[in-house]
């Protein structure tokens, strides 16, 4: 099953899913589905922008796919210099151990990189979304 992470920001008239920081346009599939959830979870309302104006931009895997030189950087070094987001699981064969040591009961991580410290996005809400999956 493919997902995607996805960060949202407000406001959506300065809306910028640039490639350069790892971060695309949401496909329109995609898109409504995660403002109807975004709806149902109360995030955009009276008290903030409305759900409508948030910015939703994918944030793409480091190196721009998980089978790229970029996306294995994150999976094994702590300071990886690719830009993006990697799932460690190394009980599934994926990433350093010594990168979830901490997680005691469930060691596994989806990991941003970015060594500017921009992802994900300062203000934002971050979803991970999988088209096709109910309830």
């Amino acid at each position: 099953m493919a997902c995607s992470v996805v960060g949202a920001t407000v406001p959506k008239t300065h809306c910028a899913c640039d490639s350069a920081q790892a971060r695309a346009l949401v496909p329109d599939l995609l898109e409504v589905a995660l403002r109807d959830e975004m709806k149902q979870k109360g995030i955009g309302g009276p008290d903030t922008a409305p759900c409508a104006e948030y910015c939703l931009c994918e944030i793409l895997p480091a190196g721009g796919s998980d089978s790229s030189d970029g996306y294995a950087d994150c999976l094994n070094n702590e300071n990886s210099e690719s830009i993006g987001w990697c799932y460690i699981d190394p009980a599934r064969g994926l990433g350093n151990p010594e990168l979830v040591e901490a997680c005691v009961d469930d060691p596994r991580l989806l990991k941003f990189s970015d060594p500017e410290g921009n992802l994900p996005a300062t203000g934002s809400t971050t979803f991970i979304a999988c088209l096709g999956v109910g309830n």
